[in-house]
C-alpha cells in the first residue's frame, strides 16, 4: 500500500515540477480510484463523510486500513497455530486411579480390570445386560393365552393385535 501511494505521490510532484500540477483533491480522488475491490467500503465511507477529500487524509485511512488488515491476518495466522498446538495434560486427574496425566477413558487400570473380567466371562458392560433383561421383560410369556396376548398388543397400540 506504501508504495501504491508512494508512486503517485511522486506522480503528482513529477507534474508539479513541469508546470502542470494537479488539485490536492484530485489527488486523493485518483488514490482511491486505484484501490482494488476489497477497498469499496472505505472508498464509500471517505465519499459519504461530508469532509473534503485531500491527499493526507486518503493516505492516512488508506494507511490505517492497511495496518488494520495486516494485523487481523497475523491474528488469524496465530489463531490457527494455536488450535493445532496440543494441550498439556499436567493438570489433568484421572477419576479412576487419582494420577496425574491421563484421563479415565485412557487409564491402564481400567484397561487391565477389563481384560481381567473378560478373562473370567463376566462382561463388563452393565448396559448391555440391562437392555436383554429389558427385553426379556417386556416379552409375554410363552405360555400364556390368546386373550392376554391380544390384550398385550392393545395396550401397546399395535393395530395387528386386532387382526390377530
Amino acid at each position: 500500500m506504501e508504495e501504491y501511494l508512494n508512486d503517485i505521490q511522486t506522480t503528482s510532484q513529477s507534474l508539479l515540477g513541469i508546470k502542470a500540477g494537479l488539485d490536492d483533491e484530485f489527488v486523493g480522488i485518483i488514490m482511491l480510484a486505484g484501490l482494488t475491490d476489497e477497498y469499496n467500503p472505505l472508498v464509500m465511507t471517505l465519499e459519504h463523510s461530508g469532509m473534503t477529500i485531500s491527499t493526507e487524509s486518503v493516505q492516512a485511512a488508506l494507511l490505517k486500513e492497511s495496518l488494520r488488515k495486516s494485523s487481523t491476518v497475523n491474528t488469524a495466522e496465530d489463531e490457527i497455530a494455536t488450535a493445532l498446538m496440543s494441550k498439556s495434560k499436567k493438570g489433568v486427574i484421572c477419576h479412576l486411579c487419582k494420577k496425574k496425566g491421563h484421563y479415565k477413558w485412557q487409564c491402564q487400570r481400567r484397561k487391565t480390570e477389563d481384560k481381567t473380567e473378560d478373562k473370567n466371562g463376566t462382561s463388563s458392560n452393565k448396559k448391555k445386560d440391562n437392555k436383554e433383561a429389558a427385553m426379556v421383560l417386556t416379552c409375554p410369556p410363552e405360555d400364556s393365552s390368546r386373550a392376554s396376548f391380544d390384550l398385550w398388543h392393545r395396550r401397546l397400540g399395535h393395530l395387528s393385535g386386532a387382526l390377530m
